[in-house]
């Protein structure tokens, strides 16, 4: 019995000691989190309807993606290639707490797409808009952001504008927050290509936008490792982003990879690959990214 309880202690401080290192090895660099839960809505022109101390008590709370306008009545007299709804303007708005742990971090609000004009504000003060509904954008709040409190954010969608078919209306896409250093991949920073592939080999080119480096002379590497689609490594490319750069976001082209006996993608085998892009500064993880092509 006594051996048995060593042997168990053994094994429990083995478990515990390869969840450390898992942790450790696993550590969250970047926070990308779904943003779509939680809203509230109201129809129609609100005024004052961004501000912080704005009363929302009485709006319908709802989760995002939303159509507003798919939920007016058929109108004879509206436009036919707009669906027959008239056009319209929709209020949303969602309350949340800021973790201590952001701070000093880039945060970010990233909307893939509000149909069909949309202006964003967040505790009262406007952090963005887009003036196209197919377009999304991100915005910095981290100026903004409070710890000690709730945030508002506040979006007014709006409908009316030029188009030939019907476009839906509201925050109609996904939205996330996202949690990241301030040397990072930029938004849809990571570009794929195949410019060569056979059945023996394929040529893979990769690309990859980096913010925060501007003017910097930064010790960074960028390093891109290739996976199967069994996920086995097969190849690897790495190179030292440029110094002193003027840019605010720096597109910098890796060394091309050579993937012997590729797995082509077809409508039967729809083979897929990934490329693990890490940003690693003065030695230490800031960025990672997994790209699927």
């Amino acid at each position: 019995m006594k051996n048995l309880k060593i042997l168990l202690i053994a094994v429990i401080a083995i478990c515990y000691t390869t969840l450390l290192f898992a942790q450790n090895n696993n550590e969250q660099v970047r926070i990308n989190q779904l943003f779509n839960f939680d809203w509230k809505f109201k129809a129609g022109e609100i005024p004052n309807a961004q501000n912080i101390s704005f009363d929302d008590k009485d709006w319908r709370k709802l989760d995002l993606p939303h159509d507003f306008q798919f939920e007016q009545p058929w109108d004879s007299t509206a436009n036919r290639g707009r669906g027959f709804k008239a056009m319209g303007i929709g209020w949303y708005r969602k309350t949340f707490k800021a973790d201590i742990a952001w701070k000093g971090k880039r945060v970010l609000l990233d909307f893939e797409g509000i149909m069909l004009h949309g202006e964003v504000w967040l505790n009262g003060k406007k952090i963005g808009g887009t003036a196209y509904g197919y377009v999304g954008f991100e915005t910095d709040i981290a100026h903004i952001i409070k710890y000690d409190g709730d945030n508002v954010v506040a979006v007014r969608s709006s409908t009316e504008g030029g188009s030939r078919w019907y476009t839906g209306g509201g925050l109609f896409r996904d939205v996330h927050l996202i949690v990241k250093d301030s040397v990072s991949i930029a938004r849809h920073g990571i570009f794929i290509t195949t410019p060569k592939i056979s059945n023996t080999k394929a040529e893979v080119s990769v690309q990859v936008e980096v913010a925060g480096i501007k003017n910097k002379q930064y010790e960074l590497e960028i390093i891109t490792t290739i996976f199967s689609p069994e996920g086995k490594q097969v190849g690897e490319t790495k190179v030292v982003a440029p110094k002193k750069s003027k840019l605010n976001e720096v597109e910098i082209a890796l060394p091309k990879v050579n993937i012997a006996n590729p797995q082509l993608w077809s409508c039967e085998t729809p083979h897929l690959y990934s490329a693990e892009v890490v940003l690693l500064l003065n030695g230490k993880v800031v960025d990672k990214l997994i790209e699927k092509f």
